[in-house]
C-alpha cells in the first residue's frame, strides 16, 4: 500500500489557524477531491472537527485518535498509527490529510507528498515541518493561476530511495 500526505502550506509552514484553512483556493480543494475520492484518507480529530462536511465522500473517513467521542454511522475509528494503516487493508493508496501531529507520525512511513505551496506567509498555530532534501526530492511542480490574490503551486515530492541518515538526525528539526 502506498502511503501519501496531502498537504497545503503557505511559505512559513502554517496549514491552519484556530482549527480552519487560513486561505480559500477552490481550485486546491477541487485537486484534493480529485486525488482523495475512492481512497481512504486518514486524519486526526482537530481535522476531522474542522471539516465542513462530515463525513468526506466516496472516502473511508478513518479517524486517528484516543478520544472517546461518539463518531457518525460509516466513520472509522484508530487508536494507533498501525491500527489506522490495517484499517485501510485491501487498497493500493492511503491518503493522510492532517493535522501537524498525524504528518509528524506519518512522514517517516509515506512515499510521497502531494503539497500545494502558497508563496504567502499566513498567520496560523499548526505548521507542517520542512523536508530533509536528503530524504525527499521533488518530482514535479505545476505552477497553479493566481486564484484569490494567491500564488501557488502543487509539488510532488518523492522519498529518495536510500535516504541519508548522518548520526540519528533524521527525526530532529526537518522531517
Amino acid at each position: 500500500m502506498e502511503i501519501i500526505i496531502i498537504v497545503a502550506y503557505s511559505r512559513n509552514r502554517v496549514i491552519g489557524a484556530k482549527n480552519s484553512i487560513p486561505w480559500k483556493l477552490p481550485s486546491d480543494l477541487l485537486h484534493f477531491k480529485h486525488k482523495t475520492s475512492n481512497y481512504p484518507i486518514i486524519m486526526g480529530r482537530n481535522t476531522w472537527e474542522s471539516l465542513p462536511v462530515k463525513p468526506l465522500p466516496n472516502r473511508s473517513n478513518i479517524i486517528l485518535t484516543n478520544s472517546k467521542n461518539t463518531y457518525p454511522e460509516g466513520v472509522i475509528i484508530a487508536n494507533s498509527l498501525k491500527d489506522s494503516i490495517h484499517k485501510c487493508n485491501k487498497t493500493e493508496k492511503v491518503f493522510i490529510i492532517g493535522g501537524e501531529k498525524i504528518y509528524l507520525q506519518f512522514i517517516p512511513i509515506a512515499s510521497k507528498i502531494l503539497a500545494t505551496e502558497i508563496h504567502a506567509e499566513m498567520k496560523g498555530d499548526v505548521f507542517f515541518p520542512a523536508l530533509k532534501s536528503s530524504i525527499w526530492h521533488e518530482e514535479a511542480r505545476e505552477k497553479q493561476p493566481k486564484e484569490n490574490g494567491l500564488d501557488y503551486d502543487f509539488v510532488t515530492y518523492i522519498k529518495n530511495p536510500k535516504p541519508l541518515l548522518l548520526k540519528n538526525n533524521y527525526f530532529k528539526q526537518s522531517i
